[in-house]
């Protein structure tokens, strides 16, 4: 049969001249399609077979045998990333041209995947950027099935059969029919056309059908053809148009596609049946049409499916969440008869993917079924990360079969929630100047999980009055338990106040969401060593660490455990010129072999203020050349330890 000359024409036209650079460039911004698209494996491609594509279709209830395949390899395939194009995932796709794109593939002579460059001009649309319409023609025959169906010879056809065995009367599957024949050629002898055919067309016949029980095809599915021809739109309700009226915006390089349609049949519970899934070219083999099936579509009798929906929007079979979320299951009821099923639904959730019953988590309740209409759940709350299954069990009723939902194909991933708190313990403690410390800060999500690998960071001060912490910050990471310790120590009495915030986004510095704590720590003075005496004499004198000259002396022992003495610095200046005079002798301490002593008081400073000091003192021998001296006050002043440059140090026992 020969098109039409103005519709023949305007197609090689198109196919031939393509658009100029200034109309791809104007029209490429209009296009709106999804990412990152349809995914397309032919049965060149290593592990795509005939048997791997008919057993991805199989669901619950439906096994199969005996699969045959009759097409060009490159017109069969497996296909993923559908969902936001198609309707649904993945499954099988099956074409009359090719399936899967190849880098060296003409420009309009590719496969299914998008985006759609060539397509017809319409209206305000232009041609598509590489031609007017994908054509593959492989010379092949068509089938006598196909074309009773359509009423025109058929070409290059395509053919995947099998034997099943369902546990119900009754089979079902999801799919999409779409087309290049859209929709210059709609409402033409140029109909394309499938068919679904359970055991032969003398059985079940082909379940692919409108509601008016018409072969789906080109002609019965359409928005009327916009190129001049019969206008009239069939079942438009059930058509997706990539072309009109503004341009493609879906991501397939088809003109055209239907909705996501199921095909129910009556068959032969528990016996061998005979399915036959093909397509083909109609009245000539030009322009390429394609159908999606749906993975694991393939069910028998009355099947219970469900999705997932968490308190923080998630949704799908598969959720993954925080703790702390809320989740509800939504289950539905396919089949032939249940449109008025009646019975129950028991929802239940499982700590594994066996649905063991003696690794039940939750039960999320009991619903009754009303003319097919299934409640939801009853709302669980996940607070403890881990992978959680859902199952709904159908109780059947009269005309409809018990069934399950498929246990590991509903799950929630509970991960743990971004940190919400972070506590410090002790809350406050007292240790002895010298000691370690350490704090334990503890990081827990909203719903109180712990929170491993956070980077926590600590903060000592800084402050004045100081005790000059040791390590004064710090950073650790959470572990299994949700805890980092930090340990630091001081050398003057006095208060610490520590500080720690999760640095969520590790940028090392505390922002308005990360949440911290913090813990006071209040350092002492130690035991004074009894009997111990500490003398300087000579006019002690040495340059401090600011290169200014300072000046000291003084004495303290400890008499029946009781400190006492005076202590007097001078720092001469002119770096931090100033004069230390002690007031009150806290503790002082000998080493054991009376070489080191520290002393720990309080002073005034230039004759103002009660200020915490400590000075540590070395006496090397007779004469002072190698005795030191150091102090340290709680202004953050420290003159440094330095040998004598004058005077003498003793140290003894009285």
């Amino acid at each position: 049969m020969t098109r039409p000359k103005f519709l023949l024409t305007r197609a090689r036209s198109i196919l031939a001249a393509g658009v100029g650079l200034a109309l791809v460039v104007a029209w490429a911004p209009q296009l709106a399609l999804a990412s990152p698209g349809l995914v397309v494996a032919d049965l060149n491609q290593p592990g795509v077979t005939p048997t791997v594509l008919a057993q991805s279709l199989v669901g619950s209830g439906v096994t199969i045998s005996n699969i045959t395949y009759t097409g060009n390899n490159r017109a069969a395939g497996k296909f993923s990333g559908g969902a936001t194009i198609l309707g649904f995932d993945s499954g099988v796709v099956l074409a009359s041209g090719k399936v899967q794109t190849y880098p060296t593939d003409p420009a309009c002579s590719r496969g299914v995947e998008g985006p759609n460059l060539c397509h017809e001009g319409t209206g305000l649309v232009p041609p598509g950027a590489s031609g007017g319409a994908n054509s593959t023609s492989f010379g092949a025959g068509g089938d006598a099935d196909l074309t009773a169906l359509a009423g025109f010879s058929t070409f290059d056809a395509t053919i995947l059969q099998f034997d099943f065995v369902p546990m119900g009367a009754t089979v079902q599957f999801q799919y999409v029919f779409s087309s290049e024949e859209y929709s210059d050629y709609s409402n033409t002898p140029y109909n394309d056309v499938f068919g679904f055919f359970i055991n032969g067309t003398m059985g079940s016949g082909n379940c692919a059908t409108t509601p008016a029980n018409q072969p789906v095809s080109v002609n019965t599915i359409n928005n009327g053809n916009d190129v001049g021809g019969d206008i009239t739109p069939h079942n438009v309700a059930l058509f997706r148009d990539n072309v009109r009226p503004t341009g493609p915006t879906i991501d397939t390089q088809m003109d055209g596609l239907t909705v996501v349609l199921t095909c129910k049949a009556t068959v032969m519970a528990n016996q061998t049946n005979h399915m036959k899934l093909a397509i083909a070219d109609a009245s000539d083999s030009v322009l390429d049409s394609a159908v999606f099936i749906e993975a694991g579509s393939l069910t028998s009798g009355t099947v219970v499916t469900t999705s997932l929906k968490g308190s923080d929007g998630s949704s799908g079979p598969i959720i993954t969440v925080p703790s702390g979320t809320v989740v509800t299951d939504s289950a539905k009821l396919t089949g032939l008869n249940t449109m008025t099923a009646g019975g129950t639904v028991d929802y239940t959730v499982y700590k594994d993917a066996m649905c063991s019953p003696t690794m039940v988590f939750a039960t999320a309740g009991t619903k009754t079924v009303t003319n097919g209409v299934v409640p939801d759940s009853d709302p669980v709350t996940f607070t403890s990360p881990a992978t959680y299954y859902w199952q709904a069990a159908y109780s059947g009723d009269t005309f409809n079969n018990p069934s399950k939902s498929v246990c590991e194909t509903e799950q929630v991933i509970v991960n743990v929630g971004p940190p919400a708190s972070l506590v410090l313990t002790p809350p406050g403690a007292t240790n002895t100047v010298g000691t370690k410390h350490c704090v334990l800060a503890t990081v827990k999500d909203a719903s109180l999980t712990p929170v491993p690998g956070v980077t926590v960071v600590f903060h000592v001060g800084p402050s004045v009055p100081t005790t000059f912490p040791n390590p004064s910050d710090g950073t650790g990471v959470t572990d299994a338990n949700g805890q980092a310790t930090f340990c630091y120590t001081a050398s003057l009495p006095g208060m610490d106040t520590i500080h720690a915030f999760a640095d969520t986004n590790n940028n090392g510095q505390q922002d308005a969401n990360e949440p911290f704590g913090e813990a006071t720590k209040t350092w002492t003075p130690p035991a004074s060593t009894n009997l111990c005496e500490v003398k300087i004499t000579d006019g002690g004198w040495f340059i401090a660490n600011n290169k200014d000259r300072a000046n000291f002396g003084g004495n303290a022992q400890v008499i029946n455990d009781t400190p006492q003495g005076q202590q007097e610095y001078q720092d001469q200046g002119p770096a931090q010129p100033m004069n230390v005079h002690s007031i009150e002798i806290t503790a002082t301490t000998c080493s054991d072999n009376l070489k080191n002593a520290s002393i720990y008081g309080k002073a005034t400073i230039d004759g103002a203020g009660s200020h915490v000091f400590k000075i540590d003192v070395t006496d090397m021998g007779q004469g002072g050349s190698n005795d030191s001296y150091g102090i340290t006050l709680d202004t953050g002043y420290q003159s440094g330890q330095h040998t004598l440059s004058g005077g003498n140090i003793t140290i003894h026992k009285s």
